[in-house]
This record gives C-alpha cells, structure tokens and sequence, in this order.
C-alpha cells in the first residue's frame, strides 16, 4: 500500500546487484546540451514544463556532495544521454518508498540505465515525520538500500510532492520528457521491471530521435 502524507508544508528505488558499473545517464549541467530551457507555464501537472528553478543539496552516485537543479536533467537533443527523468519524493519513515527502493537498483541495471532512465531521489520527510535539510537522511537512505546509480538529496521544500488535494501518496513519482522538461504522467507509478505503456512509449519516441 502506498502511505498518505496529510499536507502540512509540501513532503527512489534500489537493490543492490553486486558489482556493476553505474548505467544511469549522468544529470549533471555539462553544457552539452544546446538550446535554451523551454519556456512555461511551469509546474508539475501533467503537460507543464517542470520549473528551471528546482534546486537541492544531496549526493550524487557514489556518495560525492553535490547540488542538483531541475534544469540539469534537460537534455534538448540527447547528448546527455537521458530519455527519461523520473523525479522519486521519498519520505524516510515511508514503508512504500523503502520497498521501492530495495527495487530500484535492479531496475536501473536491467532496463533504465541502458535505455537512458536518469532517476533522483528526493526525501522530503525524515523518520520524524518533519521536512528535512540534514543531507545525512540522503546518505542514510543511499546506505541503507545500496543505491550506486541514483542521486539522493534533501527536498524540505516538496517541489514534486505538491498535492492540490490536499494530501499525497508516497512515494510520488513524475515522469518528464528530457527533451522539453514537460510532464509525462503524475503520479506516475513504475510498472513490473520498469516497464509501463508511460515508460516504454516515452523512451521509443526520444531513442528513435
């Protein structure tokens, strides 16, 4: 079952699969990508184009500090090599987020990072229920589930977990197209594999670019 956070402010997947090299496209702002940042209207529904402005503390793979930005995952023509983007709001006391996250790893080394899948982790709640700055949460969480391929940072702010009903489930996950930073499906809920209509139709239309 998939908790449910009541709304008070605004609240990643992995198992380890023995030694492989990291596959995940890197979400990093190498400026290989030419072509300016689309323009709105900005937000997280489905047809919005995820804002630029987005920025978190967290660990990139491997565990190495490092500032992410919503804008490092915008990849116009491919050379980054991402075809996908899933955004993961995780809390830390979450039982549906742990056990998506005991997946994840596998997912990423048998379909994801080859197909060019860029995942990141944001955990927006610690153990305590409460929004979280305390970039330890994130090295807890990569630790604990053996995450070697996926980001991890802190998101006290809930940029992806913005629910107008006035609760959301976690994990919340958002799809977006690389290509113009628009929202494919959110929620979007992985299926068996990481193959799903969402996924697979998203990663046929950018690979065959």
């Amino acid at each position: 079952m998939r908790a449910v956070l009541a709304m008070t402010a605004v609240a990643v997947f992995g198992c380890s699969s023995g030694p492989v090299a990291i596959v995940e496209p890197a979400p990093t702002a190498s400026p290989v990508t030419s072509g300016a940042y689309p323009d709105g209207p900005y937000g997280i529904a489905e047809g919005a184009t995820v804002p630029p402005t987005f920025k978190w503390q967290g660990l990139g793979p491997g565990g190495t500090p490092q500032t992410y930005t919503s804008a490092d995952f915008f990849d116009i023509d491919g050379s980054k090599g991402i075809n996908a983007v899933v955004f993961d709001s995780s809390g830390q006391w979450c039982g549906a987020c742990q056990q998506e996250a005991m997946e994840l790893e596998g997912i990423i080394t048998n379909n994801w990072g080859p197909n060019g899948v860029a995942v990141i982790t944001l955990m927006i709640e610690d153990n305590n229920y409460k929004p979280t700055t305390d970039i330890g949460v994130a090295n807890s969480w990569m630790t604990m589930y053996h995450l070697k391929n996926v980001p991890v940072a802190v998101d006290p702010g809930f940029e992806f977990a913005i629910y107008t009903g006035g609760s959301v489930g976690l994990p919340y996950n958002v799809l977006v197209n690389p290509r113009n930073m628009q929202v494919v499906k959110s929620p979007y809920f992985p299926g068996a594999g990481g193959h799903d209509a969402d996924m697979d139709a998203l990663l046929a239309a950018n690979q065959a670019q």
